[in-house]
């Protein structure tokens, strides 16, 4: 939603400069909202988990799953440090709830756990739940990725978890799920997802 934060997370007054088409397409839907002259309250969570994700933690979590069959090292992209703010579904429909009443008349919120959520965060819970290893690719590999482009680097990425996934399900007899190790393109660009949701 925001511009790359630099030096501190992204307040609600940042600088919008949307780098994913869902944020986009909240961008658009807000300012539709703001000229409409109905009354209304911005919410712009973090990476929402919980029931019913199936696009924000959980394709990196089955992901994992992949790693835990294969018995290989999972190596992410970029560093330990790369921020993916979070926040529960359950906190998120309370805040809905709580600022349908009390929320100020075209006031704008971050929603973010205190977590500080990010990818060393996030292997250290793969590496719990499916004790599997997990790490980083070396310098002069992510030279070489960030030389493929996204497109081609998600595209070989999917190659590399589909198959084993769809050979998993068979082999645990699971005929259809909801879940996928699939990630999109924005999911796997270098962007800080570093948010200030302290507003309240």
């Amino acid at each position: 939603m925001y511009a790359p934060p630099s030096k501190a997370a992204a307040k609600e007054s940042n600088d919008l400069k949307p780098w994913t088409d869902i944020a986009r397409a909240h961008v658009e839907a807000e300012a539709v909202v703001k000229a409409s002259g109905v009354p209304y309250v911005i919410i712009r969570p973090a990476i929402v988990y919980g029931t019913g994700d199936n696009f924000g933690l959980t394709p990196r979590l089955m992901t994992g799953a992949v790693y835990k069959e294969t018995g290989k090292t999972m190596d992410m992209l970029y560093t330990k440090h790369l921020c993916l703010n979070t926040v529960h579904v359950r906190d998120v429909a309370k805040a809905i709830w709580f600022l349908t009443a009390k929320g100020d008349n075209g006031s704008v919120w971050n929603l973010a756990d205190g977590a500080e959520t990010d990818q060393g965060k996030v292997n250290h819970l793969l590496e719990e739940v499916y004790g599997i290893k997990t790490g980083f690719i070396n310098p002069v590999m992510m030279t070489a990725a960030k030389a493929l482009k996204s497109k081609m680097l998600v595209e070989y990425v999917n190659d590399m978890h589909l198959k084993p996934f769809s050979e998993a399900m068979k082999k645990y007899g699971i005929a259809d799920t909801p879940l996928t190790p699939y990630l999109d393109e924005e999911l796997i660009k270098d962007h800080d997802l570093w948010i200030d949701g302290n507003a309240g």
